[in-house]
C-alpha cells in the first residue's frame, strides 16, 4: 500500500479476510463470533460434484470425487454411441456426502470404517471434528495425517487454524508457512498467514501476504461476501473493507470491480469524496467515465 491512509484501511480490512470452499478451503471458527470467517480449512483433492438434487448445487455443498468403472467406460452400444459412465459410491464418497450435508458425527464414523486409512482420510476426520468445535480431537487427527504423510500441506494449514483459534499465533504462523512451502499456489494458506501477521501487528508482512492471496484468487472478496460476512460487521467497518477491496482491484487494473466496491462503500454511508479523489491507489480510476459519474452522483 503506497499511501499511509490506504495502508491503514488495508490492514483494518484484512481482519475480515477468508476464502471458503470445503474441499479446497472452507471457512471455520475464528477467535470470536464476529470473526467467524477469519481463517480457512482445507481438504484434499477437489473433484467434480456428484450428480443429484442434494449435492453440489449452487456451490452449497463440497465437490465429491467420482469413481467410474473403467470396464464400462470402454463399452459401446450397438449403434456406436459410448456407454454412459457408471458412478460407484465408495465408502469415502459416502462419508464425504455426509460431511457435505453437515452430518459430521456420521461422517466421522464412516471415515473411521475406511480401510486402509490414509493421511487424506485422517485430515478429513480432523476437519469434521473441527466443524464440531472439538479442537483436541481435530489436532489428534491432523497430527496423525502428518505422521502418515509429512508433506500433506492442507493438514499443516488446518492444524494452524486450530492453534490460531486458541490464540497460539507463533505455532499457527509456523504451520501456515510450512503449508505454503509445500503448496505456494493455494490462496487460502496466504490468507491465513496474513491473519497471523495482523494479530502480531506485522502490517507490512500482512499486506504482502494478502496481496499474494488475491493474485492467486482474484475472486476472493466475492467468496467472503458469499459467506455472509456482511451480516457480522457494522456499516462503518464494511465501508472500510469495501474501500480496501477497491484499492486492490484498482491496483490490479480491474477498474469495473474497483468501482463496484466504491459504490458499496457509499451504500454503507461513506462520504469522504476527498479521500477517494486523493488516494494514490485509486488514481488509476481518474478520468474513467464510470468513476467520474459515480463521484458526480455523490455530489448531488
Amino acid at each position: 500500500m503506497q499511501s499511509a491512509s490506504g495502508s491503514h484501511l488495508a490492514i483494518r480490512a484484512l481482519r475480515w479476510v477468508a476464502v471458503s470452499c470445503f474441499l479446497c478451503a472452507c471457512a471455520l471458527l475464528a477467535r470470536s463470533t464476529a470473526m467467524a470467517q477469519s481463517f480457512t480449512l482445507a481438504e484434499v483433492s477437489p473433484a467434480p460434484s456428484l450428480p443429484g438434487p442434494d449435492v453440489g448445487r449452487g456451490g452449497e455443498a463440497p465437490a465429491l470425487r467420482l469413481h467410474a468403472a473403467s470396464a464400462d467406460e470402454s463399452q459401446e452400444y450397438a449403434t456406436g454411441a459410448p456407454a454412459a459412465p457408471i458412478f460407484v459410491v465408495t465408502p469415502e464418497l459416502r462419508a464425504d456426502t455426509l460431511a457435505a450435508r453437515g452430518r459430521y458425527e456420521d461422517a466421522i464414523a464412516a471415515y473411521l470404517r475406511i480401510r486402509p486409512r490414509t493421511a487424506e482420510i485422517d485430515n478429513k476426520i480432523g476437519v469434521a471434528y473441527q466443524r464440531l468445535s472439538k479442537d483436541q480431537d481435530a489436532i489428534a487427527y491432523y497430527e496423525q495425517a502428518l505422521a502418515r504423510d509429512h508433506r500433506l500441506a492442507v493438514a499443516y494449514n488446518n492444524l494452524g487454524t486450530v492453534f490460531f483459534h486458541e490464540n497460539k499465533d507463533k505455532q499457527a504462523k509456523r504451520l501456515y508457512k510450512r503449508s505454503i512451502r509445500l503448496d505456494p499456489g493455494e490462496a487460502a494458506f496466504w490468507g491465513n498467514l496474513a491473519m497471523v501477521y495482523l494479530e502480531q501487528k506485522q502490517y507490512s508482512d500482512c499486506a504482502e501476504a494478502y496481496q499474494r492471496a488475491f493474485r492467486l484468487n482474484p475472486e476472493i472478496f466475492q467468496d467472503m461476501e458469499l459467506n455472509g460476512l456482511s451480516q457480522n460487521e457494522s456499516p462503518q467497518e464494511l465501508a472500510r473493507m469495501y474501500l480496501t477491496f477497491a484499492q486492490i482491484y484498482a491496483r490490479a487494473g480491474m477498474k469495473t470491480e474497483a468501482i463496484v466496491y466504491i459504490r458499496k462503500a457509499f451504500a454503507e454511508g461513506f462520504r469522504n469524496l476527498r479521500w477517494i479523489e486523493q488516494d494514490q491507489q485509486l488514481a488509476v480510476l481518474r478520468g474513467y467515465p464510470a468513476f467520474e459519474q459515480l463521484l458526480s452522483q455523490q455530489l448531488r
